[in-house]
């Protein structure tokens, strides 16, 4: 019985080597490197940054506020753009005698407080204890509840 095994390489070579010649994963023998490079790597052509979108100057120019500038920077014209006209095109949205949109919006925590609040509803249903839905609180969220506070927001109504 041969100890030999047919090796293809990614170049349709086929040759017979001595099994266990090679090795195995991080076992593979000490050889020299090829010369011919990863291949399938040359088409990583680096890092790019893209170019400021200069609609992001004209936003400025016309006298955007300075943190509507930072967000469409951060979200992208397109999406601020599309924001911004569908609230312009809301009837319920408030506006000065000039036409200015008057936007009011709860803070960000109120957000986060919110999918807390759903978290520790989920808990209970589950029958979590109040010790064990604090450990996860302060896993989660570096938070620390008091048994009495999580029974408040359990029975809180939605």
């Amino acid at each position: 019985m041969s100890n030999t095994v047919q090796v293809r390489s990614a170049f349709r070579e086929v040759s017979k080597v001595e099994a266990g010649a090679l090795g195995v994963g991080g076992r593979h023998r000490r050889s020299a490197l090829g010369l011919g490079g990863g291949g399938y790597l040359q088409n990583c052509t680096g890092f790019k940054l893209l170019p400021r979108d200069p609609r992001l100057d004209n936003l400025e120019k016309m006298g955007l506020q300075p943190f509507w500038l930072r967000v469409a920077e951060k979200i992208g014209v397109d999406a601020f753009l599309e924001m911004w006209r569908e609230v312009d095109r809301a009837d319920d949205v408030p506006r000065t005698d000039t036409g200015m949109l008057l936007l009011r919006c709860r803070p960000f925590k109120s957000w986060q407080r919110y999918q807390r609040d759903l978290h520790i509803r989920a808990l209970a249903a589950k029958g979590a204890s109040s010790i064990q839905i604090q450990a996860a609180m302060k896993e989660h969220y570096a938070i620390s509840l008091s048994n009495d506070r999580i029974s408040k927001i359990i029975s809180k109504v939605l």
